[in-house]
């Protein structure tokens, strides 16, 4: 076995380096458990996500069905608000 030695300066700067590898990849993780989170859909988006016309989106806001925020005449929504709009709508069916 071959014992190799390093100065404390250096093997600071390695354990640096593996905590910010370790802090990214956690990161990654967080992202890839939960990936539409923090994500903001623009109207074109949310009608490919529901396989709506721009009358049946502009129907479900109008019906506060899925919350928005509009920004000058451009309007966004939360991938979150959409997931759980999908959600909201899901039919269990017994013995399944």
């Amino acid at each position: 076995m071959n014992v190799i030695t390093i100065e404390d300066l250096a093997f600071a700067k390695i354990m640096s380096k593996i905590d910010s590898l370790e802090k990214t990849f956690a990161e990654i993780v967080r992202q890839a458990k939960n990936p539409l989170k923090d994500k903001w859909l623009d109207k074109q988006d949310v009608m490919d996500i529901l396989k709506c016309s721009p009358k049946q989106l502009q129907i479900l806001r109008s019906r506060k069905k899925i919350p928005f925020s509009m920004i000058g005449q451009k309007i966004y929504f939360k991938a979150t608000d959409i997931e759980k709009y999908i959600e909201s709508n899901y039919i269990q069916l017994k013995n399944f």
